[in-house]
């Protein structure tokens, strides 16, 4: 017996055990703990516009809190705070994103207009072509 420790267990084998012991006890602690719903990115008014605008992940440069940063002209910092519920959104922000939001929805819907438009163009060039071109399929007919 070494200092205490069972015959056949030596010391570094018994330090390893007694980590494994703590890992599983964090690990079971982390499970239990919850997430405030205040800390989730993606419920408030600036999360949703900066989606809009730009879908980016989080890992991905130059991200949502830069973008909010460099529309409205501020730090990081409070934009941090309005992604994270900390502080609600300006009403002087608030209407600027919705002028903006606004724009980019004619935007879409011009877009979509053009869409429909050229989609109609192709179907009726498509069908002026299959009419006046006979192919024949298959081998020998007869």
């Amino acid at each position: 017996m070494v200092d205490g420790l069972p015959p056949g267990l030596d010391p570094v084998t018994a330090g390893r055990f007694g980590l494994w012991l703590l890992g599983k006890r964090n690990h079971r602690k982390a499970q239990l703990r919850e997430v405030s719903p205040s800390r989730v990115c993606g419920s408030g008014l600036a999360d949703r516009m900066a989606y809009l605008f730009a879908p980016w992940s989080v890992t991905e440069y130059p991200g949502r809190r830069r973008l909010l940063a460099g529309l409205c002209r501020v730090s990081i910092a409070t934009v941090d705070d309005w992604l994270y519920g900390k502080k609600p959104l300006p009403p002087h922000h608030a209407r600027h994103f919705s002028r903006m939001a606004r724009q980019q929805a004619l935007a879409l819907n011009d877009l979509a207009d053009d869409l429909d438009r050229h989609a109609k163009e192709r179907d009726a060039t498509n069908a002026l072509a299959r009419g006046c071109i006979k192919r024949r399929r298959g081998g020998l007919t007869g």
